[in-house]
């Protein structure tokens, strides 16, 4: 009788252990601890001994999952685990975009303030920062900040001196 009670407890453990590296709602969790209740129940001879041996184990499994998670945490296998470029990744998405500062274009469609600007054969998404912008109008790339590009009004003097640098 002692020998399942001490396989439903290893069993309790296991799933336990489960819980941790895998998710699933609570079940191997839920699950882990009902068995290690189960082998108290047939362990323990009165209901004091069962408490103190709940309480024994929760505190023995806490102090072993601790100690295991932080060994985890200083090796390799954590690393792995872990996504860390995210970050990155989406930082270089926009620095394309980059390239479009100081280009000029024609206003496809009326920007107030979104609409769509025609940069020799590519149109793009782009909010005004100025006033409304009627198609046709020629336009300026300001800033791009994160996956917006913002122009204004490209005003006659200004024109004449892009003209020439482009």
């Amino acid at each position: 009788m002692h020998y399942l009670a001490i396989g439903i407890l290893i069993i309790g453990i296991v799933l336990l252990t489960i819980e941790i590296f895998v998710p699933g709602f609570g079940i191997f969790g839920i699950l882990g601890i009902l068995a290690m209740v189960a082998g108290i129940v047939l362990t323990a001879q009165n209901l004091w001994q069962g408490i103190l041996m709940f309480l024994g184990m929760a505190v023995f499994l806490t102090t072993i999952f601790t100690i295991f998670m932080r060994w985890v945490t200083q090796k390799q296998l954590y690393s792995s685990l872990i996504l860390r470029d995210v970050g990155q990744k989406e930082k270089r998405e926009y620095d394309d975009m980059d390239y479009f500062i100081g280009k000029i274009g024609v206003a496809a469609t009326p920007l107030r303030p979104s609409g769509h600007v025609d940069f020799n054969g590519v149109r793009l998404d782009v909010l005004s920062s100025g006033p409304f912008i009627p198609p046709g109008q020629k336009v300026i790339v300001t800033e791009v900040s994160e996956n917006k590009i913002i122009v204004e009004r490209l005003e006659e003097n200004k024109q004449q001196g892009n003209e020439r640098l482009q």
